[in-house]
């Protein structure tokens, strides 16, 4: 890691600590304030009328179905994510078979263009480039099927994965080397790699673009963005759900303070259950304050 990345990957936990503590302290405000009001029965008027909207049976019947949507579409996320990892691990611990695919992201441009000194690109029709930052599929092969012109992914002794093309293939006492060059480069590359070193060979698939997220995840600022993206998701889920919760408890209350169930709260017009509301959770506020109230000839006040 040079000094800039060091330096910008404080930069990036300082802001990212600082925002999720921000956020954090704000909400807690923001809570103790919820529950205040919802204690002292300013939200009441709304949670009747959830309860009510709730109680519909073609509200119920969407909300069964959303939750059906969330759980399947959340199972084949999390299907997706585990077949990922487990092929990326396989792969980076060598243990996929002869015949298997795997992705691999394009970090460079040096596969991107055709090198006007490269002249057997021309001659061969070898038009199988890629952009930057893109995702190509690469086969695992026995490396002694490899031919000249094929384009493979090896690690070099830096331990850098690189993705060029075979342009010759030297065969000595000492084994096989691989002499590789990228097709935007008019030089062959220092490192000749063994059929040790051969990770894949490029099938000529590829997605372009996708690869400039992942390659970003990849880098340590981008790590920590991503995991502070997470905690701060988390957070916000968990502070949403102390929200509803205070005003779900609540809204048990005045259930069970009305005797109300969803036939008969659904019988009720909205004017009737606030009238429902006021007779029997809101005294009449001359009370609270101490004065005397006298009762007319029908058992109204006045």
């Amino acid at each position: 890691m040079t000094k800039q990345e060091l330096i910008a990957l404080i930069l990036v936990c300082v802001v990212m600590s600082g925002m999720l503590v921000g956020f954090a302290l704000l909400f807690l405000r923001y809570l103790r304030t919820m529950r205040a009001e919802v204690s002292e029965g300013l939200h009441d008027a709304d949670l009747l009328e959830e309860y009510r909207h709730d109680a519909e049976p073609k509200v119920k019947k969407r909300r069964k179905t959303l939750r059906i949507v969330k759980r399947v579409v959340s199972a084949v996320a999390a299907v997706v994510v585990a077949a990922v990892l487990v092929v990326a691990l396989c792969d980076k611990m060598g243990w996929l078979a002869e015949g298997s695919r795997s992705v691999v992201v394009v970090a460079s441009g040096s596969m991107s263009t055709k090198h006007p000194d490269n002249g057997y690109l021309q001659t061969q029709g070898l038009d199988n480039q890629f952009p930057t930052y893109s995702m190509i599929v690469v086969e695992k092969v026995n490396p002694e099927s490899l031919q000249k012109y094929d384009v493979i992914v090896y690690r070099n002794e830096q331990g850098v994965n690189i993705i060029h093309r075979i342009v010759r293939i030297e065969r000595s006492s000492q084994g096989v080397r691989y002499v590789t060059k990228g097709d935007a480069n008019n030089t062959e590359d220092t490192y000749h790699p063994t059929p040790e070193d051969v990770l894949g060979r490029y099938v000529d698939e590829y997605i372009p673009a996708l690869g400039a997220p992942i390659l970003f995840v990849q880098s340590p600022v981008g790590l920590v963005t991503v995991l502070a993206l997470i905690l701060g998701l988390v957070m916000s889920d968990y502070m949403r759900n102390k929200v509803v919760q205070c005003r779900l408890n609540r809204q048990n209350y005045l259930v069970e303070r009305l005797a109300l169930d969803e036939e008969k709260v659904l019988a009720l017009r909205p004017s009737e259950l606030q009238e429902l509301y006021y007779a029997q959770c809101n005294p009449d506020p001359r009370e609270e304050e101490g004065e005397d109230v006298e009762p007319t000839q029908d058992g109204s006040v006045e």
